[in-house]
């Protein structure tokens, strides 16, 4: 089994969706694809299953996201400057 969730480019897809039809790889997850549109490689095969791009998006990183926000504003209101961008 491979899961894939690094960058575009790292993981050569082809080579895996070749692995899945020869049956080296017995399935493959991706995160992550080449292909903004149409359909991605991995998802041509019915071992493959890919996601856009969302598998970090969980309820805990959402709620950390929203209270670094908020830390974020207040700190700008504070002090007058950003940091890391606001």
């Amino acid at each position: 089994l491979l899961i894939d969730v690094s960058r575009s480019g790292v993981v050569d897809h082809q080579a895996v969706l070749d692995g899945l039809r020869s049956g080296h790889i017995a399935g493959a997850a991706a995160d992550v694809h080449a292909q903004e549109s149409g359909i991605p490689l991995l998802a041509q095969h019915p071992s493959g299953v890919v996601t856009p791009h969302i598998g970090g998006s969980t309820e805990e990183a959402q709620l950390r996201i929203a209270a670094e926000v908020v830390r974020r504003v207040q700190a700008l209101d504070q002090t007058g400057r950003a940091s890391h961008g606001v």
